[in-house]
């Protein structure tokens, strides 16, 4: 069982009287979710920073800069290159 499996199931719970809500709940969560997973793969530096182990570096990331470009950087030095120069976003390297 995955994840949006498990997450839908317990968002279902809410509605256990009536089958025919649950079902619709369901399939209400599993549509939400899978549009959510199609959206950008690009987050926001505001909204977080890629993930480090105590400073080391764990990847390299795409950084998109201000003006559009895009670099790639490792993810310890993300916030770095966002204070000196204008980065908005970053993202894993798609395989």
């Amino acid at each position: 069982m995955n994840e949006l499996d498990k997450a839908s199931i317990q968002f279902s719970k809410l509605y256990p009287e009536n089958d025919c809500v649950k079902q619709d709940v369901i399939n209400a969560f599993e549509a939400g979710a899978e549009w959510q997973a199609k959206q950008s793969p690009w987050i926001r530096v505001e909204d977080r920073l890629p993930d480090t182990d105590k400073g080391q570096s764990l990847y390299e990331v795409l950084v998109k800069m201000n003006d559009g470009k895009c670099y790639v950087a490792a993810n310890i030095d993300v916030e770095s290159i966002v204070e000196i120069v204008e980065a908005t976003h970053w993202m894993p390297i798609p395989e």
